[in-house]
């Protein structure tokens, strides 16, 4: 029943697709409805946005054929995106390395039972007149350049391939393409980004995902779409187009962040492509924050970092849909459970790099070859790798789901962008034909009402930067009042333990002077020690008022102790500053959204309300929706940094004792009088200035990386939910001005002209009214079929 129904929704969008595309070109080619704005303007709908829509439309009638699902994988170089890849494969089919590889999007398909990766690259065509280009350059190469090989490649002649089988063959392509992309730059040759903005277009490696070996899908199939990053290559402005046009393409999003650079430029440069294009895919994009393994013990939680990628995200992607793993582990872990389960063995370290580092991360750095060959060892370190790697989760969240789900999943994306798509057309079609059948006084009118009404939303926008600056100042304040407190307690909590140590080393000093004082009075010579006044506790001093706390070797635990109390009672005091700052945050972010949404969202909807209700009233009814608001969470922990507070000391004092050896010597040799002599005493200290300072240090340390995170996890995403919600609204509405403008320039047709203009926008406008129901209805029946249960 369900392949049935999947079929007939399936054939349903590839026919929605054809009239859509159907309906685009007959919108560019009626004479007059598509014209080019006045300067400086962006009327609803124009020819380069009909192309672009056609060109997405195309994409989804191609993934339909085959019941396509394609997910695209984005993140920053060195985030770990490749490798992150070559982990949901479980084979490494993407080079794993510093260089940026990812020149052109990739596509790696599962195919089941293709064991080995074969890369098929049939649009090759531009790639060999780029290096035809190249050739004619007569580029010197002196052998020591980095584009050397690329270059012996080229003069060489040979042919690029239609196929390339295997990982070795397969890394030589992708570095013969990353090579021609920086080449291409350096001699002043246009890469041909262009011809591979289709994702038929792009190279794609068929191999079987090994976690998806023994899952059955006759019902469509699963890619993944290799993308580059912002980082990528010196073509930033070609590559940036590229990855938004095909994550505008793809069916859902998985966005690879470094837990180790959150707060980069380049990361964010990903977050706030992946936030842009959310709307299109909501629900469907995923967050990996990749080499969470790394993370020390003052490190962000699991949980935290979760809660602090959302606040990132702008909580366009959901808790659930946030993983924190590493890929490293999961990749090693994952190929080596393949090599079992096809060899029943591992390879040799020699004939494997990756051994080594799955032998070195099981069995630590001491291990040996005969490691490798017991079987229930391997069995126990494999599965503790996995689960260390945390990929489990997000294996069966985003990778098993897309693969169970791709064939409606296919079907539900198209849908998506049909709808979009014709809201968008009807919207232009009504204001223009009812412009024109409007009065050149009702559309001045309704153009300088929509441009008092931009205003009011630059007003509403002005006012609400000002407010999040106030809130901001008001918590910078309170942010210093904390600081100033942990501060005092600081400093009073380590009198206290400065006072608790003191009286620890007066007790210890004063029991050793007594010790020796017993010792001296039972000595035969006691009393004539006593009598020449000599000083049996010489080396033991106690001074009350020194800043160091001294405890002998033999103390050694009453250091420690002591230590640890000291540590602790610094850490409750970081933890409940931290604790006191974080509820501010939370309290602010709060605060600021719920005057966002009450305040500047219900603002923004009156002021729809009356746009519309005023466009209504001079005979234009559109379908005006509210741009989707941004939303805002803390993303910040803070750590306690002290180093270790007790220092271990060696010091060597001079004691003066007795002459001679003995009592015997002493008498018989005369040896009258005392001599000096050196011995070395261990002892551990704990300075309490030293431990004020470093504590203070550290606080201020905390306290300046608050200040960062504030701007970088508050007062940055406020600004950019500002800055988009007031953008898309602004251009919301000035789109509709710039259509209105376009209709006061219709009125200055011929009466001939108008009548044929009007005939057509009445025309185009009753199809797309059909397209948008119909395409509304697969929506729905998408979704209703999406919730049944797999036969």
């Amino acid at each position: 029943m369900h392949k049935v129904s999947v079929d007939l929704l399936r054939e349903e969008a590839k026919r929605l697709i054809d009239v859509e595309l159907g309906l685009f070109e007959k919108i560019k080619e009626r004479q007059g409805v598509i014209v080019d704005a006045e300067p400086g303007a962006e009327q609803t709908l124009s020819e380069k946005k009909l192309i672009k829509f056609s060109e997405f439309l195309d994409g989804e009638k191609r993934k339909l054929e085959n019941l396509e699902l394609v997910v695209a994988v984005v993140g920053t170089m060195k985030a770990g995106k490749s490798t992150t890849i070559n982990a949901i494969v479980g084979k490494e089919v993407l080079p794993s390395r510093n260089a940026p590889m990812t020149t052109l999007p990739t596509l790696i398909r599962h195919v089941q039972g293709q064991q080995s990766p074969v890369l098929k690259f049939k649009n090759s065509a531009p790639i060999v007149a780029l290096m035809d280009a190249i050739r004619k350059k007569q580029v010197a190469d002196d052998g020591a350049s980095e584009f050397s090989d690329i270059l012996k490649f080229i003069e060489s002649g040979k042919k690029v391939e239609e196929s390339y089988s295997g990982e070795i063959e397969i890394f030589n392509f992708l570095k013969m393409l990353n090579d021609l992309v920086r080449l291409s730059r350096d001699v002043d040759v246009e890469f041909p980004f262009s011809d591979y903005d289709e994702i038929h277009e792009l190279p794609v490696i068929e191999v079987e995902f090994t976690h998806l070996s023994e899952s059955s899908s006759e019902l469509g199939r699963l890619t993944l779409l290799d993308t580059p990053g912002p980082n990528e290559s010196g073509h930033q402005v070609e590559l940036k187009k590229m990855m938004k046009d095909q994550l505008q393409k793809a069916s859902a999003v998985i966005v690879v962040l470094d837990y180790c650079q959150l707060q980069s430029d380049a990361d964010a440069e990903v977050r706030n492509q992946v936030i842009e294009i959310s709307s299109i895919n909501r629900g469907n994009v995923y967050a990996f924050v990749n080499k969470f393994d790394q993370k020390d013990r003052n490190g962000d939680s699991f949980d935290a970092v979760k809660k602090r990628v959302e606040g990132l995200m702008q909580e366009n992607v959901s808790l659930d849909n946030i993983f924190p793993v590493s890929s490293m582990l999961a990749g090693l872990s994952g190929r080596a459970q393949a090599e079992l389960n096809h060899h029943g063995k591992m390879p040799s370290s020699d004939s494997a790099h990756w051994v080594e580092d799955f032998a070195d991360k099981v069995f630590g750095p001491l291990w040996e070859s005969e490691d490798l060959v017991d079987l229930d060892r391997l069995k126990k370190g494999i599965d503790a790798l996995w689960k260390k790697s945390n990929f489990n989760e997000p294996l069966d969240k985003t990778i098993k789901k897309a693969h169970a789900n791709a064939a409606i999943g296919s079907v539900q994306s198209a849908a998506g962008k049909l709808l979009g798509y014709a809201k968008l057309t009807k919207n232009f079609l009504t204001a223009r034909e009812q412009a024109l059948t409007s009065s050149a006084k009702t559309l001045k009118s309704q153009i300088d009402s929509l441009k008092d009404d931009i205003q009011r939303v630059a007003r509403a926008e002005k006012s609400t930067r000002e407010e999040s600056e106030k809130i901001l100042e008001d918590f910078e304040k309170k942010v210093s009042e904390v600081f100033g407190e942990a501060n005092k307690s600081v400093s009073t909590t380590l009198k206290r333990y400065f006072k608790e140590g003191k009286t620890l080393e007066g007790k210890r000093v004063a029991r050793k002077k007594k010790e020796a004082e017993e010792k001296k009075s039972k000595s035969i010579l006691g009393l004539w020690f006593q009598q020449v006044n000599v000083k049996v506790t010489e080396g033991v001093d106690f001074d009350p008022t020194s800043q160091i706390i001294r405890f002998e070797e033999y103390e050694r635990d009453e250091a420690r102790k002591l230590e640890g109390k000291i540590e602790h009672s610094l850490d409750v005091i970081s933890k409940n500053a931290e604790k006191g700052i974080r509820k501010g945050l939370d309290a602010v972010t709060e605060g600021f959204k719920d005057h966002f949404v009450e305040n500047v969202k219900g603002e923004a909807e009156t002021l729809l309300k009356e746009m519309k209700a005023h466009l209504e009233e001079g005979g234009f009814d559109l379908d005006l929706e509210i741009p989707e608001t941004g939303k805002l969470r803390l993303g910040f922990s803070a750590s306690e940094m002290l180093d270790d507070i007790v220092s271990k000391k060696v010091d060597t004092k001079t004691f003066s004792r007795a002459k001679g050896v003995g009592f015997v010597n002493w008498i018989t040799r005369g040896h009258f009088g005392r001599e000096d002599y050196d011995e070395d005493i261990t002892t551990y200290v704990i300075n309490i200035k030293d431990v004020e300072k470093k504590a203070l240090s550290s606080m201020k340390k905390t306290f300046s990386e608050l200040g960062k995170s504030i701007g970088i996890y508050v007062k940055k995403p406020l600004e950019e939910s500002v800055d988009r919600f007031f953008a898309d609204f602004k251009g919301l509405v000035e789109e509709i001005r710039c259509d209105l403008a376009q209709g006061l320039l219709d009125h200055r047709k011929t009466e001939d002209e108008k009548k044929s203009l009007a005939k057509d926008l009445g025309d185009l406008n009753r199809q797309v009214c059909g397209i948008k129901e119909d395409a509304g209805g697969l929506v729905k029946d998408c979704r209703e079929d999406k919730d049944e249960p797999r036969t």
